[in-house]
């Protein structure tokens, strides 16, 4: 008697919990590296551990080789990303044929993109070439990479030869794991931030209920 007052959890409700803490964790961290960032160009000396390391499971590297026959167009260049499950695109690098290696790209919105390409300043050169990203509604919803490096047609020593892509992957979707059913899905964030997270979803669950206890107790 009085069980109906015990409010119990179910194992698939603290996994609705702990995802949603996951997903704010990682928010927080991404927010609060950007809020800290400084000018293009300037590396950072504050502080020899970045709060970004707390992501470093996350962090991914792809590196595209450029054939000929994948180069149809020369400037500017655009490429099919097809990745799965990012959460955010952070660098890219590219590559010339008979020439530098690792040149960073800036990465510019689209909407600002005809202001750069015009500008003097800002325009895209071999050495500071610029990156745009959009999405192709039409061709069920591809990422199209657009590279643009200001080159001629007969500068054909600068032609791109590879392209390195950086980004943030989504954390892993936390699963409890029920015999003979399925497998568990484990949390795939540092260890030392498993505790705060589980601090966390507790939060959310006990807010969730507030409402409900208090009715309860009335």
């Amino acid at each position: 008697m009085g069980l109906q007052l015990v409010r119990g959890i179910l194992p698939e409700s603290i996994d609705v919990y702990l995802n949603a803490a996951i997903n704010e964790t990682v928010r927080n961290i991404i927010s609060k590296n950007v809020a800290n960032s400084l000018q293009v160009g300037i590396l950072p000396q504050a502080a020899s551990i970045t709060p970004i390391n707390a992501l470093r499971t996350l962090y991914r590297v792809h590196h595209t080789d450029i054939t000929e026959s994948d180069y149809f167009n020369d400037n500017p260049f655009e490429l099919i990303v097809d990745f799965h499950n990012v959460l955010l695109y952070t660098d890219f690098y590219i590559d010339y044929k008979n020439g530098k290696k690792d040149v960073h790209c800036r990465l510019i919105e689209p909407d600002r993109l005809s202001d750069a390409l015009i500008d003097y300043c800002t325009r895209p050169t071999i050495n500071e070439p610029i990156v745009t990203m959009f999405t192709e509604v039409a061709e069920n919803y591809l990422t199209v990479l657009k590279v643009m490096t200001g080159q001629t047609e007969s500068d054909d020593k600068k032609v791109i030869d590879g392209i390195k892509i950086c980004y943030i992957d989504n954390p892993k979707i936390v699963k409890y794991n029920v015999e003979g059913q399925n497998e568990g899905v484990d949390c795939d964030l540092p260890e030392y931030l498993h505790e705060e997270i589980v601090q966390l979803a507790v939060k959310k669950y006990i807010a969730s209920i507030s409402p409900t206890m208090s009715q309860q107790k009335n």
